[in-house]
């Protein structure tokens, strides 16, 4: 099994032709599924459990593997209508929940993974929630336990940014990166970016720069084959003509509906292996590689 997936990976990466099956993806998808979740569930043996920040990482891991399971259960099919006998399945149904995934954990590697020191981290991480909160005091039509909360949101986001401009003040930054980031605590921040701070050859915060995600990707995938992920698989879930398109012709067209079915189980597979290898390295507990499969571990180890 670890040869055809190697093969596989190959496949994808290098565009050879080696034919690996759907029900093959769908299988190397469940273990790295379940095995995500064995390495959250052990991790808390090594890790801090009261890290505010493992807190928070261990939310973004779970949410990773629920999503990737509800789109292995699209994958079984559903019905057209309620009296319907054929299980049809839709790989363009799939494609908004993957995409969640991966916004998911663009903003887990942007605050976890690609900012390593500790004060910056929280600094990102206070915006990160204020930005959250700003847009839960913002919505109009809410649920009544929302408008309950509004006031609350609102003296929390004070304190939250008070508790953030104290650590911008102290961090190693340049004047001008940490003019960048106090203007962001200051107008209003209310997007969910990905933030980058850049650093000199002293290591001293020298740039601030945020990403829409469809940008983030270079700091995500060394090979450049794979940075274009999130956009291939948005223009079929997207109303445009070739989503559309696509959508009506992959039910008369099987070699259609299994490439894009190959699509959204390969990006899975992709990102999984990444959340595995990029949530031990985060939080220092690579020991608990060293309790799962064989199999699993050299899929680890295959660079995509």
């Amino acid at each position: 099994e670890l040869s055809r997936f190697s093969l596989y990976i190959t496949k994808s990466i290098l565009d050879m032709e080696i034919k690996i099956s759907i029900e093959s993806r769908k299988e190397f998808v469940r273990k790295l599924a379940d095995s995500l979740f064995e390495v959250w569930h052990n991790s808390k043996l090594y890790v801090n459990t009261n890290d505010e920040n493992y807190i928070i990482a261990q939310c973004f891991v779970q949410a990773f593997i629920l999503k990737t399971q509800a789109i292995l259960k699209l994958t079984e099919g559903v019905r057209y209508y309620s009296g319907s006998e054929t299980l049809l399945i839709d790989p363009t149904s799939m494609y908004p929940i993957f995409r969640s995934f991966y916004e998911h954990y663009i903003m887990f590697h942007s605050l976890f993974v690609q900012e390593r020191e500790k004060d910056a981290r929280e600094v990102l991480v206070l915006l990160w929630k204020i930005a959250g909160e700003s847009n839960k005091v913002g919505i109009k039509n809410s649920p009544k336990k929302f408008n309950l909360n509004k006031e609350t949101s609102s003296a929390y986001i004070e304190h939250l940014k008070k508790r953030v401009i104290g650590k911008i003040e102290l961090l190693n930054a340049s004047p001008r990166a940490k003019n960048i980031l106090l203007n962001k605590v200051n107008s209003g921040f209310t997007k969910c970016n990905a933030i980058v701070l850049e650093r000199d050859s002293q290591d001293k915060i020298i740039e601030v720069k945020v990403f829409q995600f469809c940008d983030y990707a270079q700091y995500i995938f060394e090979n450049k084959e794979l940075q274009d992920i999130y956009t291939v698989l948005s223009v079929d879930s997207h109303p445009t003509n070739i989503g559309i398109e696509h959508f009506g012709q992959m039910f008369n067209h099987p070699e259609l509906l299994e490439d894009l079915l190959a699509n959204i189980l390969d990006s899975c597979l992709i990102l999984i292996q990444k959340a595995i290898n990029a949530y031990t390295e985060a939080f220092e507990c690579k020991q608990v590689l060293e309790l799962l499969s064989q199999e699993v571990k050299g899929i680890l180890q295959i660079k995509c």
